[in-house]
Parts: C-alpha cells; sequence; structure tokens
C-alpha cells in the first residue's frame, strides 16, 4: 500500500513517489525477479536498494548462491516498470546478462526496501 509523499516546502518528489505501507491512491504491482550475469561483487544489491528507495518501493534484494541476485519489490505500476528497466542496466560495474519477472499479487506487508544476507 502507498501513498504519495510531499516535500517540506509542499510540491511532491517528482509527481511519482510513495511511501511503503501507507494506503494507496494508484494502481500496485509486485514483482519476483532474478538477475543474471555479472552481477555479484559490483555493488549490484546497494545500487538496487538504492533505487528501490528513490522510486519509492518496498521489497528486498539478496544473492544467490548460483551468482545471481533475486528481489522482490513492490510499488505503483510505473516505479516497477522503472525498476525492472533498472536491473536490466544495473551499476556500471554490472553486466546483466537476464532479468527474469514475474508478477506476483501485491501484500502491503514490506515497509522499507531492504537488503537480505
Amino acid at each position: 500500500m502507498f501513498q504519495a509523499t510531499k516535500n517540506v516546502d509542499g510540491g511532491d518528489r517528482g509527481g511519482s513517489r510513495f511511501q511503503c505501507g501507507t494506503l494507496a491512491l494508484m494502481a500496485t504491482r509486485r514483482v519476483h525477479a532474478i538477475v543474471s550475469g555479472r552481477v555479484q561483487g559490483v555493488s549490484y544489491r546497494a545500487a538496487t536498494a538504492d533505487t528501490a528507495r528513490r522510486l519509492g518501493i518496498c521489497g528486498w534484494v539478496r544473492n544467490l548462491p548460483d551468482g545471481s541476485v533475486e528481489l522482490e519489490a513492490e510499488g505503483a505500476t510505473e516505479q516497477i516498470t522503472a525498476m525492472l528497466e533498472w536491473c536490466g542496466r544495473g551499476p556500471p560495474a554490472a553486466q546483466v546478462a537476464k532479468v527474469a519477472s514475474t508478477d506476483l499479487a501485491p501484500t502491503g506487508v514490506d515497509t522499507a526496501f531492504v537488503i537480505q544476507g
């Protein structure tokens, strides 16, 4: 669930930022994604968390034993689309080969975007 946030001056933050864990005013989307390629040891998880937080997305990211990165993200449809596009590029040192994503039912249970493990 999400709510638009405002800057202290009353303006909204880019017109499309949302805060985790509050009532939704727009359609929400949750995705599970596996990112493969050179995505470990290149700050992929940290950059993913930074990007998700900037977009107002809730969820988590973690490394997998096979060298890929797994994440679940929930937020406004537009922000999730932007997040998946970013995942296809990743941080500068990453070499993303593939992003396989599956849509899930939104849960509204996440209150932040966290790095696991």
